[in-house]
C-alpha cells in the first residue's frame, strides 16, 4: 500500500496498526478504479479468457473497503435478468466478492462496477482472514457491513413475498 496511506488515521479506522503493512505481514493494495471499471463479473470466474476486469488484484474471495467514490453491485440471473442491485457509498463500507450465490434454489451472478472514480482497499482472502484474527475493529466492519447487507435480503424477500400475497389474493 502507498506509504501516504500509512500516514493517515485511514489504518486507524479499520483497526490494523500500520506496522502490519509495513513489514508485510499484511499486503492489500489500494487499487484506483475509473468511473465504469468493471472491478468483478462472474461471467470473468466462469471463462476468464473473456474477462473485461483490468483490475487483478480483486478476485473471488477478495474484499473491498472503499474510500471514496461508489461502487455497484448487481445480482443477475444467468439470463441477464436483474435481481437485486446495491450500492457501496459510505467510506469504510464493505463488498466481499463473490461470483454468486443460491437462493431458494435460484443462483443469481455478481457484477461489481465502479460508478465514479473510487479508491479501494482490496484484501486478498488470506489477507482477509488473518486482519479479522488481528483486529476486533475490523472484524465489527466486516461484521456490520454483513448484517446490514442480510438485513437488505431479508427485508427484499419480505417486499416479494408480500407482493406476491397480494397477488393470490386478488
Amino acid at each position: 500500500m502507498p506509504e501516504e496511506y500509512l500516514h493517515t488515521d485511514l489504518l486507524e479506522d479499520i483497526g490494523l496498526n500500520k506496522d502490519l503493512f509495513i513489514s508485510g505481514q499484511l499486503s492489500p493494495k489500494l487499487v484506483l478504479l475509473n468511473k465504469g471499471d468493471v472491478i468483478f463479473s462472474a461471467t470473468d470466474f466462469l471463462t476468464p479468457s473473456t474477462s473485461k476486469n483490468k483490475h487483478k488484484d480483486i478476485t473471488v474471495g477478495s474484499f473491498l473497503i472503499l474510500l471514496s467514490g461508489k461502487i455497484r453491485v448487481d445480482m443477475n440471473s444467468k439470463l441477464g435478468d436483474n435481481f437485486l442491485s446495491y450500492e457501496i457509498i459510505e467510506p469504510l463500507e464493505a463488498c466481499f466478492i463473490t461470483a454468486s450465490i443460491k437462493i431458494r434454489d435460484k443462483v443469481f451472478y455478481a457484477n461489481v462496477s465502479s460508478v465514479v472514480e473510487s479508491h479501494v482497499i482490496a484484501f486478498s482472502a488470506s489477507d482477509l482472514n488473518l486482519a479479522l484474527k488481528l483486529s476486533s475493529v475490523f472484524s465489527d466492519i466486516v461484521l456490520k457491513t454483513y448484517t446490514n447487507k442480510l438485513a437488505r435480503l431479508i427485508l427484499f424477500f419480505d417486499n416479494k413475498d408480500n407482493d406476491n400475497k397480494d397477488k393470490k389474493d386478488k
